[in-house]
């Protein structure tokens, strides 16, 4: 028998995909462990618009931290409006992403989920049905080990898997702006190509 704290199944990633899971699971009386390399919240790009049915699909709900309901949407190019739809239900709902993985972490946690922040998984071994999780802050044994942590996951890597995976480039830009003109853009959700080069 390993000395091991044992869980029935680790998480590595606490983003939306990792903390509901985590939610899921310990609400299901399941011993969960969520992992992250961060300390929550913290930063992420993009991911900050959520459609009607992602909505539908959270098992609670986050009107708290919803920022913006945008009942506009607004297609553009180099800066010129192509088409703009407005409707009189939300086609999106715009959350701070920081504070909406936080949100979903502190749910999966009061659900009975153990969240371990700052640990990087370095490493994983599997021997009879067990895997054990080695990071930087303790190892853990479990019996599932799920893989929540992005384009370039740790877990995929150390299993074998998405061996030679292409990969782009995202930049995010977060600025402030003027109350005028926050005001000026409303509740419409813009989509501007080409406003960079390339």
């Amino acid at each position: 028998m390993s000395n091991l704290e044992f869980y029935d199944a680790i998480i590595v990633g606490a983003g939306p995909s990792g903390a509901l899971l985590a939610y899921k699971l310990a609400s299901c009386g399941l011993h969960t462990l969520l992992i992250d390399k961060e300390i929550l919240p913290r930063q992420k790009p993009c991911g900050g618009g959520l459609t009607r049915k992602a909505m539908a699909l959270l098992p609670f709900d986050i009107n708290q931290i919803i920022e913006v309901s945008a009942n506009e949407g607004s297609i553009c190019f180099n800066g010129r409006e192509l088409t703009k739809v407005s409707i009189s239900n939300p086609i999106a709902f715009l959350v701070s992403r920081p504070d909406f993985d936080h949100y979903l972490t502190l749910r999966a946690e009061k659900a009975g989920a153990n969240i371990c922040p700052r640990s990087r998984l370095l490493n994983i071994s599997q021997h009879a049905g067990r895997t054990v999780a080695f990071t930087d802050n303790g190892n853990y044994e479990c019996t599932y080990l799920v893989g929540a942590d992005g384009v370039y996951s740790t877990v995929a890597r150390l299993v074998g898997l998405m061996k030679n995976r292409r990969t782009g480039t995202a930049i995010e830009a977060e600025v402030n702006v003027s109350p005028e003109a926050m005001a000026a853009q409303g509740s419409c959700a813009t989509f501007d190509f080409g406003a960079l080069p390339f």
